[in-house]
């Protein structure tokens, strides 16, 4: 039984998805018994060897999408054991997980260091890795506005906090 917070066209489209995996794994277990140490329970996908028991959630994974893959289909016969499957279904999984994660912009401030060289400045170092000298008289207001607004909003870009700099009522930077 599926437990879901979606509407119920995702629920359907998922609950369909599950059922034609079932039927799948049924049909490759004909041909390979070896996956007969697959199961599917809820939305994941159970390998039970030995006294061992793992899960892979396949709820938005829909498995004849691994057919396109020639390899695949030759070796599904008689190559493959339940580990095998598994790890190829799991790397599927994530990788579909990693294709569909938001990409971050690269200015998001990393993280701020103040910096005692020739004279007081701040340091920005956004995702991409790149370095951003703000020179500054006060480099602990600037490091605690970023603070403030970093509580605020988690992810900030260098052009967001330029604009928290830029509305400063304090003007003291």
């Amino acid at each position: 039984m599926l437990y879901l917070t979606y509407n119920k066209d995702v629920y359907k489209i998922m609950e369909n998805i599950l059922k034609e995996n079932i039927l799948y794994l049924k049909e490759w277990s004909k041909i390979n018994p070896s996956f007969n140490d697959l199961s599917i329970e809820g939305k994941d996908l159970i390998l039970k060897i030995n006294d061992t028991q793992e899960k892979q959630d396949i709820s938005e994974f829909y498995f004849p999408e691994m057919l396109y893959n020639e390899t695949f289909r030759q070796k599904l016969a008689k190559d493959y054991t339940a580990e095998n499957l598994f790890r190829i279904i799991q790397v599927y999984c994530q990788a579909k997980e990693v294709l569909n994660e938001e990409p971050k912009d690269p200015t998001i401030i990393k993280s701020v260091e103040i910096k005692n060289e020739d004279k007081k400045f701040i340091l920005f170092t956004t995702l991409d890795q790149k370095k951003y000298r703000f020179d500054t008289e006060n480099p602990e207001k600037i490091l605690n506005l970023f603070l403030i607004t970093k509580e605020k909003k988690p992810d900030i870009t260098l052009k967001e906090f330029g604009e928290v700099l830029k509305n400063d009522s304090t003007k003291s930077i």
